[in-house]
């Protein structure tokens, strides 16, 4: 069966369309997604939407399948990630539709009328900007990330921080800032640390590295706990230029969208003034 060229049209601006979303989501998020999985992404989506409307059913049903395929996919771009972190994505994923509607609908009405080719080019104009966005927002980022020498039982490795004002974690009464480190960090680069963290979790005595739960509060999560230890030294930036801070406070996260691809360490702001 030959399609008519007005569907063929349709469907493959749906498909830019779908790609351009998914490629604003990944530029807001600083997900380096590459280019033919988010293609592949977007015609899959639309292949699942399509399959469904012309099937027939429902509109009820079509409205949940695309969403259900939807958030399928988003977890073929993002990888592995957690049930938090994924719904966060796919309702990110669901705003940057409704703003682009809510664009298009203004155009319309300004318009007078709607054009099919509105979608694409407001599609093409969130994309830029969000790249615009994403872009200053990186070398600010960037700005504030210097290199982090992490010493822990004598051990001692050079990553990349990030000094995050935002960062308001203090250990105990005398307020101690703390600084956070992913648990991937410390699996690859301090294997022993990994097992008495393990034995801690486990209830087993471990009196290393004054190991201890540290309760804390941030968006989306009103309390949970992070294990803290203390390690020997910091050294903050090359050389020592920016000091260095002995027995600093270290909270481990198993959170790992918490750390971009530029930084492996989130500096407590306070670190500084140690």
């Amino acid at each position: 069966m030959r399609l008519p060229a007005e569907f063929l049209g349709m469907w493959f601006g749906q498909a830019a369309i779908g790609y351009l979303l998914f490629d604003c989501l990944c530029a807001a998020r600083h997900h380096p997604a590459s280019t033919g999985r988010k293609l592949l992404t977007a015609v899959l989506e639309l292949s699942v939407f399509w399959g469904l409307l012309l099937s027939g059913a429902a509109w009820q049903t079509v409205v949940t399948g695309s969403l259900a395929a939807e958030g399928i996919l988003l977890r073929f771009i993002w990888g592995k990630c957690t049930l938090r972190d994924w719904l966060a994505i796919w309702a990110g994923k669901l705003m940057l539709t409704v703003l682009l509607g809510g664009i298009c609908l203004g155009g319309a009405l300004l318009a007078g009328r709607i054009y099919p080719v509105m979608y694409v080019f407001a599609a093409l104009g969130l994309a830029g900007m969000v790249r615009i966005l994403a872009a200053a927002g990186e070398q600010k980022r960037k700005r504030s990330i210097f290199p982090v020498g992490l010493s822990i039982e004598g051990r001692l490795i050079w990553i990349k921080g990030l000094y995050d004002t935002g960062n308001c974690l203090y250990d105990g009464l005398r307020r101690l800032p703390v600084s956070i480190v992913s648990r991937r960090l410390i699996r690859e680069s301090f294997p022993e640390l990994e097992v008495c963290l393990e034995k801690f979790v486990r209830g087993e005595d471990t009196r290393s590295l004054s190991l201890h739960y540290l309760p804390y509060k941030s968006l989306g999560c009103p309390e949970g706990m992070l294990l803290c230890f203390t390690a020997d030294y910091l050294i903050l930036g090359e050389n020592g230029r920016k000091g260095m801070t002995m027995h600093p406070r270290i909270a481990v996260s198993e959170n790992s969208t918490l750390f971009g691809p530029a930084y492996q360490m989130i500096l407590n702001p306070d670190v500084l003034q140690e």
